[in-house]
């Protein structure tokens, strides 16, 4: 997929000095991105952040783990703050004999108004 980039030009109505002291203060200039992931079968939660953060160095970011100083961002251009939050897990597959399993059937079934089997329901869901 070809992306398309994004080139901005600020005029600063400021005194140089003024102007680097902002760049040097990230709370004046900073802004932020949530990434919400969801894994499917086969993904793994520490290969697939992995593969994110390699793919924000690729775009040219100097990427850090936590508040960047001063020095490392005068020391590159685009400073990007990555942080995976604990709790994350690798996808699972929940097994169709679980109650809470059952009750999803039967609820798509009185939906449909039919009696679903695996393959027609696999496809229920993937129509929705």
């Amino acid at each position: 997929m070809k992306t398309k980039t994004i080139r901005q030009t600020v005029t600063f109505k400021a005194a140089p000095m003024e102007v680097y002291e902002m760049l040097m203060d990230s709370k004046k200039h900073t802004s932020s991105a949530t990434i919400d992931m969801r894994l499917v079968k086969g993904m793994n939660l520490n290969f697939t952040a992995q593969r994110l953060i390699d793919h924000i160095r690729k775009e040219g970011f100097f990427v850090v783990d936590h508040e960047p100083s001063a020095d490392v961002r005068r020391a590159h251009a685009k400073v990007a703050l990555v942080t995976v939050k604990p709790g994350g897990y690798n996808s699972v597959r929940t097994p169709m004999d679980l109650p809470i399993s059952q009750e999803v059937v039967r609820t798509v079934e009185s939906v449909r108004g039919r009696r679903l089997g695996f393959r027609t329901l696999a496809r229920a869901f993937r129509s929705t």
